[in-house]
């Protein structure tokens, strides 16, 4: 869904470049599209013996051109980290790649940094901002940041942030309350959309439209974890099960509950 949110972008004229952290694995590049984009994705952390070579030339050539600037990050990035030892250890890692990504900023002449995820992506686009001079946004899926908003830091990225993408009315209601309310114009409801016309219903040869006796068919397509929901829908379906409704339902996917939701749909 990023992918097709950054082509639309490109469709209506604007210029992405698309940036990971990681490089991705052969097995997640699932696409022609997705192979095509990835060759054209610059990756922050390369595997081999010049990464470490190439974070400390960033850590020091950003102190030497920059030394405000790069305490400023660096503060910044102290301000976001978690608790404990780990949180002061990861903070320094998203520090040196928030310091990579400034070079590719600057490469590219980018002076405006979008992170998809409330998570630490944001966190380094924020660290990366404040080496730029520019601003950063990000978008609000939930739910899963809405169970730690402290501990994701959603107030202190969402004050910062010049504009939030909320994926739906709920996600900005859970924003809201961390601004203040001359800054609720900073949140926007844009939902993940999809092209219609990839989905279209095309007619199978030898069978027959669904007709009144035919059970009624729902397709479920979600990795099966607690924040999808799937134990409702089971409950729900068989509500309409004793309702006398004749339907069928299709769970496509896999993940940790896997056998909790068998074991309640037996």
């Amino acid at each position: 869904f990023i992918l097709r949110e950054v082509m639309g972008l490109r469709r209506l004229g604007w210029e992405v470049v698309t940036v990971s952290i990681r490089s991705a694995s052969r097995g997640d590049l699932l696409t022609d599209m997705d192979r095509a984009e990835a060759v054209n994705t610059q990756v922050i952390v390369r595997r081999g013996p010049l990464a470490g070579l190439r974070a400390v030339g960033a850590f020091v050539g950003e102190l030497v051109r920059s030394p405000w600037r790069f305490m400023a990050a660096w503060r910044t990035a102290r301000r976001l980290r978690r608790p404990g030892l780990k949180g002061r250890l990861w903070a320094f890692f998203y520090f040196v790649e928030a310091l990579l990504l400034h070079r590719v900023c600057r490469r590219e002449g980018i002076h405006h940094l979008h992170a998809h995820f409330a998570n630490v992506a944001s966190d380094v686009a924020m660290i990366a901002a404040v080496l730029n001079r520019g601003t950063f946004s990000f978008t609000m899926h939930g739910p899963t940041e809405f169970f730690d908003v402290p501990g994701h830091r959603l107030a202190e990225k969402a004050r910062a942030a010049s504009g939030i993408v909320c994926i739906s009315d709920f996600a900005r209601s859970q924003m809201m309350p961390l601004l203040p309310p001359e800054a609720w114009p900073k949140l926007h409801v844009v939902h993940c959309g999809i092209d219609p016309e990839q989905f279209m219903a095309t007619p199978v040869q030898g069978r027959a439209a669904r007709g009144e006796g035919d059970p009624f068919e729902i397709l479920c397509v979600a990795r099966l974890a607690e924040v999808k929901g799937h134990a409702i829908l089971l409950q729900a379906m068989a509500e309409l099960v004793e309702r006398g409704l004749d339907a069928r339902l299709k769970l496509a996917g896999d993940g940790p509950l896997r056998r909790s939701l068998e074991a309640l749909a037996r």
